[in-house]
């Protein structure tokens, strides 16, 4: 049985629509050839605790 996978191309931004839809918790990294999302906190179990412990002590997810 043969599984079929289609892929999506990756949507392309200059850095002013990056700008635009960063959220807190994400940062632009930029190269000579490339702009790309990243998760500030990469693994998602760390984020959780990360966020989880910043709200607890009221402190804001920078």
């Amino acid at each position: 049985a043969d599984i079929v996978t289609k892929l999506i191309k990756p949507v392309e931004l200059s850095l002013e629509e990056s700008l635009d839809i960063i959220s807190e918790e994400e940062l632009i990294e930029i190269t000579p050839k490339h702009l790309r999302l990243r998760k500030r906190i990469l693994p998602t179990t760390e984020r959780l605790r990360y966020e989880k412990n910043a709200s607890k002590s009221s402190i804001a997810v920078k």
